[in-house]
C-alpha cells in the first residue's frame, strides 16, 4: 500500500493525454546520493537476488540484508569496476549477490560500504517466489522505455499496481544511444521501481552502442543479468531464460547473431524443447524486434527470427505469449501460426509503448490483418498473470493519472 500511494502522488501532475511527441519530455535526474542507481534483478536460482548500484569513488561493494529492517544480520561482498566508451570513463559499477534467501519472502537491504559506513537507504524486496504451477505470479511488462516524463509516468504506474511482484522489458531501456550520462539518469529514473523489486530485460537495438568491434559494451557493464555462460567474459551471451513461479522466461537477443548454425539459435531450440510444462506451465518468449506487427514502422524487422523459430515454438503455442517492443505502439494477435489464426499457436504482443524520446508510431498497413487482433498507438504498459489453469494478459494504457484497462485475453489450460 506505501508503495502504491507514493508512486500515485508523483503521476499527480503528468498524465498522459495526448499521442504527440513533445520534446519539453525528455527528463535528466539529478544524482540522487553517494550510492545510487540500485538495480535488483533475478538470477536462475530462487534462493538469490543480484543487487547493483553506482558509486563516483572506488569503494567496497557490500551489501547487508535480513527480514528486519532493523536487523540486517546477513551480508555479502561483490565486485566492481569501471568501463571505457570513447573519451567517457564511467562511475564504479558495483554488483553483488545475496544468497540463502528463503523464497515469497520480504526482505530489506542497504549496500555500500562496510569500512566507510557509506550506504543507501535501507529499502525492500519480495524475494524470488520459487517454482511450481501452484505459485501463482503477476509480471509487469514494459517496452523502449526511454527516459522521458512519460516513461517516468509509466514507472510509476507498475509501481502503484500492488499486484505486480516484478518488471520485465522487452528491450530498449535508456536511449542513451553513446552519450553515457544518460544511463546514470535513466538508472536514477527507474531506482524507485528498480530498488523493490527485480527488473529482467532484453536488449534492444538502442544498446548495441558499439565500440572498437564490441556491440553491447556499456551494457554488459552496467548489468549482470542471468548469463548462458559466465558474465566476466567481454562477449557474453545476452541471452538467458529462467522459471518464476508457473512461468518459464525466454528471453532472446534480437540484435546478436541467430542465423542458422549459431549458438543463440542452437540455444534457443534447445530452450523450447526441454521446457517441462509440469513445472512451468506457462513459457514467455521476450525478445525485442516483433515477429507479428502491421505497424509500418519495423514492419519486417522480426520476421527473420520468426521464419527460423516459428515451426520450433508451434508445440509451446497455446501454453505461450511472445513480447517484443521497437515498434513504439501496442499491438496484440489472435493466436497465430504462419500468419493465420491459428488456436494452437501462441499470442504476440508488441507493448513498445513505454514513453521513450521518439514518440508514437501510428501509421499501420491496410486493412488490418485477420491475426491482428488489436492495434493502437497509446502510452502504457502490460500485466502478465499466471496460474497453474490460466495466462492473462492487461494493456494498461496511461491517458490519465489512473491507467485504463484498454485491452485483455486470457488463455486457460
Amino acid at each position: 500500500m506505501v508503495r502504491a500511494a507514493l508512486a500515485l502522488a508523483a503521476l499527480a501532475s503528468t498524465a498522459m493525454a495526448h499521442k504527440e511527441w513533445d520534446p519539453s519530455a525528455l527528463l535528466s535526474i539529478d544524482k540522487l546520493g553517494e550510492v545510487e542507481q540500485v538495480f535488483l534483478n533475478f538470477l536462475e536460482d530462487p534462493t538469490q537476488m543480484r543487487v547493483a548500484w553506482v558509486t563516483d569513488a572506488e569503494s567496497a561493494s557490500d551489501v547487508q540484508f535480513g527480514t528486519s529492517p532493523t536487523s540486517l544480520t546477513q551480508s555479502a561482498t561483490g565486485n566492481s569496476s569501471v568501463y571505457h566508451y570513447g573519451f567517457f570513463t564511467s562511475a564504479w559499477q558495483h554488483f553483488a549477490t545475496m544468497e540463502g534467501l528463503s523464497t515469497a519472502s520480504t526482505y530489506y537491504y542497504r549496500v555500500g560500504d562496510a569500512s566507510t559506513g557509506s550506504w543507501s537507504e535501507v529499502s525492500s524486496f519480495q524475494s524470488h517466489p520459487g517454482v511450481g504451477p501452484d505459485i501463482p505470479y503477476v509480471f509487469g511488462v514494459i517496452g523502449d522505455l526511454g527516459q522521458t516524463k512519460y516513461s517516468n509516468d509509466t514507472v510509476h504506474h507498475v509501481l502503484a499496481n500492488a499486484g505486480v511482484q516484478s518488471a520485465i522489458l522487452a528491450g530498449d531501456l535508456s536511449y542513451a544511444d553513446g552519450d553515457q550520462p544518460r544511463w546514470d539518469s535513466w538508472r536514477r529514473m527507474v531506482q524507485p521501481l528498480t530498488s523493490t523489486m527485480s527488473m529482467l530485460a532484453a536488449p534492444g537495438n538502442h544498446e548495441i552502442e558499439s565500440f572498437f568491434g564490441l556491440n553491447f559494451v556499456p551494457y554488459r557493464a552496467r548489468f549482470r543479468f542471468p548469463c548462458a555462460e559466465q558474465c566476466t567474459s567481454p562477449t557474453f551471451p545476452l541471452y538467458y531464460a529462467v522459471n518464476v513461479g508457473p512461468v518459464r522466461l525466454i528471453v532472446m537477443n534480437s540484435f546478436g547473431n541467430y542465423s542458422e548454425g549459431s549458438d543463440q539459435l542452437a540455444w534457443a531450440r534447445k530452450q523450447f524443447q526441454s521446457v517441462d510444462l509440469s513445472l512451468t506451465p506457462w513459457v514467455v518468449l521476450m525478445e525485442h524486434t516483433p515477429m507479428y506487427s502491421s505497424n509500418i514502422d519495423h514492419y519486417d524487422s522480426g520476421k527473420p527470427l520468426l521464419a527460423l523459430i516459428e515451426d520450433d515454438i508451434k508445440p509451446l503455442g497455446k501454453r505461450m505469449v511472445v513480447l517484443a517492443g521497437h515498434v513504439h505502439a501496442y499491438e496484440r494477435s489472435h493466436p497465430v501460426y504462419n500468419n493465420t489464426v491459428d488456436e494452437t499457436g501462441p499470442v504476440y504482443v508488441t507493448i513498445g509503448d513505454g514513453g521513450n524520446r521518439e514518440g508514437l508510431y501510428d501509421a499501420w498497413t491496410q486493412p488490418q490483418p485477420a491475426w491482428s487482433a488489436v492495434r493502437k498507438a497509446e502510452y502504457g504498459h502490460g500485466v502478465l498473470r499466471a496460474n497453474s489453469t490460466a495466462l492473462a494478459w492487461e494493456w494498461h494504457t496511461i491517458t490519465t493519472d489512473e491507467p485504463v484497462v484498454s485491452d485483455s485475453f486470457v488463455r486457460t489450460l
